[in-house]
């Protein structure tokens, strides 16, 4: 399998006996063919209103890094596989469902939400402020056509209030991982939002270690409400 697998799975747990996957696709998080929502912390909301949790369990598919950080199996279509580059329209550069029989497991090496808290936060004042970080984070940020055609320096209004927002709470942070807020200008609403991948996946895969910069990209996105 070339595939590249996380480490862990998040799943939606139901008094019902209903267990869900917790799957990133169409731009959404989803746990069941008709319910989604995005960002995560919405979609983490959602199934806790209608009395659910969240487990996480360790991921059967996913295999063990090898000698120099790979698979064996893998060794062929990696080195087949270029790194993409270059930006889209709006973006800066700083820098399945599976059966349910097995046992959930603690994870102790589960990530400091506090560690990578204080990482989004520093990568959004470096993006929006330019303040430089204690250590190097990398990242993009993009920011959506219809904010960008706003005008009037709108944009670069939203984009400053960005970094410089600090109210998280419990119900627009729910992880406590600071990737989310929401700011108002001029009586208009944008939203921001971060998103950790895999450093080397071409933005495929979610971060296996998001509290390690080194193999973390970040995403910040900001978008008008309206166009949600």
């Amino acid at each position: 399998m070339s595939r590249k697998e996380p480490k862990t799975l998040r799943v939606a747990c139901f008094e019902d006996g209903r267990r869900k996957i917790i799957t990133f696709k169409r731009g959404a998080y989803w746990w069941s063919a008709a319910e989604g929502a995005y960002p995560l912390s919405a979609a983490l909301e959602s199934i806790k209103e209608q009395g659910g949790w969240i487990e996480t369990i360790p991921n059967p598919n996913h295999r063990a890094r090898g000698l120099f950080g790979q698979s064996a199996l893998d060794l062929n279509s990696s080195a087949k596989r270029k790194r993409k580059s270059g930006l889209w329209e709006g973006c800066f550069n700083f820098s399945k469902e599976i059966p349910m029989s097995m046992i959930v497991q603690p994870q102790p090496d589960r990530p400091d939400p506090s560690v990578i808290a204080a990482q989004n936060d520093a990568f959004r004042k470096l993006a929006c402020l330019g303040v430089p970080p204690a250590q190097p984070i990398q990242g993009r940020m993009h920011v959506t056509r219809a904010l960008m055609e706003a005008g009037d320096g709108f944009m670069a209004e939203v984009v400053k209030a960005t970094g410089e927002f600090a109210t998280f709470e419990p119900e627009n942070d729910p992880e406590g991982w600071h990737d989310f807020g929401a700011v108002e200008i001029r009586g208009e609403t944008a939203f921001w939002k971060i998103d950790l991948y895999e450093a080397d996946s071409d933005f495929r895969y979610g971060a296996e270690t998001p509290d390690n910069p080194a193999s973390t990209m970040r995403v910040l996105t900001i978008m008008l409400a309206r166009d949600w």
